[in-house]
């Protein structure tokens, strides 16, 4: 914690922070409240929807079959999470996985550090309550990345999407106009008629941003 805070890393020295990324990680879809739904829909305190919404995003996962929908992307602070390629690497070593999207995450032997921002997922919750996952989780956590470094639910997840889903069951929600506190995704003018933000101020293709580099991917044949 005193390293990161020496680096004026945020929340370097913040334990409810990483309870809370331990918690997204490995223990919301636990809930009981959630043992009776098939997916959920993550919403945090003070976002803005600045499109209107007018399909039931519940009915077109599944019809689409889509198991993990996400709005932003974004780089991982590397000073966060300065073990966790190493032990991502070694779970994925003594594991078999599908690993047909791994190159959202890899650039050689390295890690992007490119991740789905989980502060809006909407998912199927078979992903986290499956036993892979079980054990990913497991494995990742006997590692203490959680506290001693501070590791964040968003890589995690990302990392886990990367060994063992497929690009079909991705869907990229390009017409929510999702904002979230300082980040923006606002659709071009040919979707977007149904939105009131600025396409100006749009993070989608940002040096800072993701996105161009995982559609390539999942777009792919």
């Amino acid at each position: 914690m005193q390293v990161m805070l020496d680096k004026d890393v945020v929340y370097a020295d913040s334990w409810s922070y990483r309870h809370m990324c331990r918690w997204y990680t490995g223990f919301f879809y636990k809930h009981p409240l959630l043992e009776k739904y098939e997916y959920y829909w993550r919403l945090e305190p003070g976002v803005r929807l600045l499109c209107d919404v007018e399909y039931d995003v519940f009915l077109e996962m599944y019809n689409k079959n889509k198991k993990y929908a996400f709005t932003l992307t974004l780089f991982e602070y590397s000073d966060t999470i300065p073990s966790l390629w190493t032990h991502f690497k070694a779970f994925k070593d003594s594991h078999q996985y599908n690993g047909q999207l791994l190159d959202l995450i890899e650039d050689g032997d390295n890690y992007n550090l490119c991740h789905f921002w989980s502060n809006f997922e909407i998912a199927s919750l078979d992903i986290f309550q499956s036993a892979e996952y079980e054990e990913f989780f497991r494995f990742m956590d006997q590692t203490g990345g959680f506290f001693y470094e501070r590791w964040g639910d968003a890589p995690l997840h990302t990392l886990f999407i990367a060994l063992y889903l497929n690009k079909e069951d991705l869907w990229y929600l390009n017409d929510f106009g999702y904002y979230h506190a300082p980040y923006l995704q606002c659709p071009p003018d040919d979707i977007g008629q149904r939105c009131i933000c600025d396409q100006d101020y749009d993070f989608t293709y940002s040096f800072q941003s993701c996105t161009s580099h995982f559609l390539k991917i999942i777009e792919s044949k």
